[in-house]
């Protein structure tokens, strides 16, 4: 489907010989050790503290999509290779994540350090102990004698009724967790896939992506999806269509729980509402009927992605409305393809209701079935219109130049992700010799969004971003590029 991106995990085995000595006496001198590092780490602690403690260690930046131990979102890091020269080989790394945003969305200044900036802002959240062996009774009792020199600080722990939670974890065997301030220890065996022996040890605090609280997640899902509805009910009541059609279309938003999915409209229902909605629409001057047809493709596409199924007879009667359907290979089924779009833009006079229909083509990548009618580089128009309105001589509400804004600095942030990330649906090269132009774009652009909105979930939304490029580290997604796979 649209913009998915697909990671190759590639799990490479080190075989590790066995030194001819007793492993017991070895082990658990590296055990004691291994728990002397964690119950030394700090949650919070900036990359050039870390440094200043550890001056035998660099920091390597965050360059592009990686999955490697469980985490995506990182800013900088630290590894140690420990040598099987010194005991048994182990391998120790050090995640560092972004700051959370100000209240007021500022960057840091243009003339700013980004390595300075990153090194003192970003905060320590998880700690990897790797340690690999291609004997697995060796490997299991390395982990119980871990697992007995951490419960000398922290007590017995527990074992997790679940997986321990983390890409492959499913994998692990022999676990144990600790509770350590606000972050979760875990010591386990990994025999990933059958392929892989080794011991893990992993401290991830509450700012690391390595663990996941699955009832908040749930619950911000839930909070997001009303923010979406209340924003639907918002326009649909502002475009002034007569009392009662406007009360049938918020009642199809508001009635049902579209977070459990129940008491979701009947296809007969949709259509009676929307019959009705786009009647009214008719009687309308231009602009006006413009945005009323603009409402209506909103709450119709909302509709079709959150499980509201429309019957061929209704596909039919809505056709005849204008809300043309396509068939989607993926979707396994018609999905709605933005007739009522297509006519807001043929009866939209030039001025606030024409930039209105820009500004929701652009926030589709200019995609009209969801399959990327547009082409792959999204980007590219998404730059082209936008910056084209924003250099005309006619004054835009702020509310349109923020968006305008955060738009375009989105659509430049993506040649920078496309330049950074490798995969088999583009080549980066293609990207490379425009990614640091690109940069500068997007942060033009989002400095100057930000100047208009801040505070709000987009901006807050978009500051982690806009951040990580004024840093210098590429953006962690493209919201610009399609694949249709």
């Amino acid at each position: 489907m649209k913009r998915l991106l697909l990671s190759i995990v590639v799990v490479a085995v080190l075989r590790v010989p066995v030194c001819a000595q007793t492993a017991a006496s070895s082990d658990v001198a590296l055990a004691q050790q291994i728990a002397r590092e964690i119950t030394e780490v700090k949650g919070g602690t900036t990359p050039a503290e870390w440094l200043q403690a550890h001056a035998d260690e660099s920091l390597q930046m965050y360059s592009g999509s990686q999955l490697a131990n469980d985490t995506q979102r990182w800013c900088a890091r630290t590894v140690v290779a420990h040598p099987a020269t010194t005991g048994r080989a182990w391998t120790r790394s050090v995640y560092f994540y972004d700051s959370q945003p100000p209240a007021d969305d500022t960057l840091p200044t243009p003339g700013a350090s980004g390595k300075e900036v990153l090194e003192t802002t970003c905060q320590l959240g998880l700690m990897w102990i790797d340690i690999r062996e291609g004997d697995q009774a060796v490997v299991i009792q390395l982990a119980e004698e871990i697992q007995a020199a951490l419960a000398a600080h922290y007590g017995p722990g527990s074992t997790p009724l679940l997986a321990a939670g983390g890409f492959g974890s499913a994998g692990w065997t022999d676990t144990r967790q600790w509770r350590v301030e606000d972050a979760v220890l875990t010591v386990a065996y990994d025999d990933f896939r059958g392929t892989a022996h080794r011991t893990l040890v992993r401290l991830a605090f509450a700012n690391s992506d390595a663990i996941h609280d699955i009832v908040k997640e749930t619950q911000q899902v839930r909070i997001n999806l009303m923010a979406e509805r209340d924003e639907l009910v918002r326009r649909v009541k502002e475009v002034g269509v007569p009392a009662a059609a406007t009360s049938e279309m918020t009642a199809l938003l508001e009635k049902p729980d579209y977070f459990s999915g129940q008491n979701r409209p009947s296809d007969t229902e949709v259509v009676a509402t929307f019959r009705d909605w786009l009647t009214a629409a008719k009687s309308q001057a231009a602009g006006q009927q413009a945005l009323t047809l603009l409402a209506a493709d909103r709450v119709l596409d909302f509709l079709d992605h959150n499980g509201v199924l429309v019957g061929e007879a209704a596909r039919a009667e809505m056709k005849s409305l204008g809300a043309d359907y396509v068939h989607d290979e993926l979707a396994g089924g018609d999905v709605y393809a933005h007739g009522l779009l297509k006519q807001a833009k043929a009866v939209a006079p030039p001025g606030p209701s024409s930039d209105e229909v820009l500004l929701l083509q652009m926030e589709r990548g200019f995609d009209e079935t969801g399959a990327c009618s547009a082409g792959a580089e999204e980007f590219s128009q998404v730059i082209d219109e936008g910056e084209s309105l924003l250099a005309g001589a006619r004054t835009l509400p702020s509310s349109t130049l923020s968006s305008l804004h955060f738009m375009v600095g989105d659509a430049y942030a993506t040649i920078v992700w496309l330049a950074t990330t490798d995969d088999e649906f583009h080549d980066l090269k293609k990207y490379q010799q425009t990614a640091e132009s690109a940069r500068v774009k997007a942060l033009e652009h989002y400095r100057a969004a930000f100047n208009l909105e801040h505070g709000t979930a987009r901006a807050q939304k978009t500051w982690e971003e806009a951040w990580r490029l004024a840093v210098g580290l590429p953006p962690l997604s493209g919201k610009y590029f399609c694949v249709y796979e």
